[in-house]
């Protein structure tokens, strides 16, 4: 089950309202509406052995 599943629908939309409130006042460009979707990312670094 997701999160979004798991918090019921109206919860889901009250916590992304603040969630894109305050990534708002931190950051320039910002996507429309958050997912329950999750990405990984791996980092590669410059000169690591």
């Amino acid at each position: 089950m997701t999160l979004k599943k798991s918090v019921g629908e109206a919860l889901w939309r009250e916590k992304e309202i603040l969630a894109l409130d305050y990534l708002k006042e931190r950051l320039p460009v910002l996507p429309t509406e958050l997912t329950s979707d999750a990405w990984l990312g791996v980092g590669v670094g410059v000169g690591v052995k």
